[in-house]
């Protein structure tokens, strides 16, 4: 019920961005496109280098028939030629799918930080009264800006998602009792990060944000009350909280990454 909730909300502050998601969407399947020729092309290149001229299926026929279009280029170098093309063209898709996710999550932040300050201006006073400031410039500055990244990982993991698939597909054409190992063993990697990371991942994310809003209202609160600190001299207790709540911060935030990255570093293995 939770995530239903999350994505139909997603879905309707992203509906003024739909374009500019589009487009990101867009380059990054191209991208994938351009890379999962370029995988395919390494088939008939080894095969070429190594001597094979024997027909190993249609697709790597396909490959070497391309490079035989090249004028005055043999086989491996017109197969050569293609590969070091597609991947020149991949650097270009690769460099605008950034520059656009970079544009849409900015655009995306300004939405909601507009949206988010709007609804404290124009809302019931004691709303504001009822929250400390520092949690409050947390909702206006930060927390639209990790909601919109959230938009742009997401956007990178379906892309990921579309060059495995187009990776198996290209494994499957090249030997499938391979891939078919392969694949088993990812679904075993993948049910085991699920079950032993996914709620532990929950975990760390909650402590991580609590930890943050915990800084952002401490500092607030030290710098607007700076009269009333100094003249209580409580700087001592501030600065012990800060630097309590600063590394309960690291330490969520470095569980966080190391794990965020051995789905990807295993699954590239």
């Amino acid at each position: 019920m939770l995530k239903r909730k999350v994505f139909f909300m997603y879905k309707r502050l992203l509906t003024s961005r739909k374009p500019l998601l589009a487009t990101v969407c867009v380059l990054s399947v191209v991208s994938v496109a351009v890379e999962s020729i370029g995988l395919v092309l390494i088939y008939p290149l080894l095969d070429s280098m190594i001597g094979v001229e024997n027909d190993q299926g249609r697709v790597w026929q396909l490959m070497r028939d391309a490079a035989g279009l090249m004028p005055g280029a043999s086989t491996i170098e017109g197969l050569l030629y293609l590969f070091v093309g597609l991947f020149f063209i991949k650097a270009i898709v690769l460099t605008l799918t950034t520059a656009f996710r970079e544009i849409l999550v900015g655009r995306l932040r300004q939405d909601w930080s507009a949206a988010a300050l709007h609804r404290y201006l124009y809302g019931p006073y004691a709303h504001i009264l009822s929250e400390p400031r520092g949690k409050i410039i947390q909702n206006i500055s930060n927390e639209p800006l990790r909601a919109a990244s959230a938009v742009a990982l997401i956007i990178t993991v379906l892309t990921r998602a579309l060059m495995i698939i187009a990776l198996v597909a290209t494994l499957l054409l090249l030997n499938w009792q391979a891939t078919m190992v392969i694949m088993a063993l990812v679904l075993i990697l993948a049910l085991a990060i699920k079950y032993a990371l996914l709620r532990p991942m929950h975990r760390w994310g909650r402590k991580k944000l609590a930890a943050n809003q915990a800084i952002t209202t401490l500092t607030t609160e030290a710098i607007v009350a700076a009269n009333v600190v100094k003249l209580l001299g409580i700087q001592s207790g501030f600065l012990t909280r800060l630097v309590q709540q600063v590394k309960k911060f690291i330490r969520a935030k470095t569980l966080i990454s190391a794990v965020a990255d051995i789905p990807v570093n295993f699954g590239e293995f």
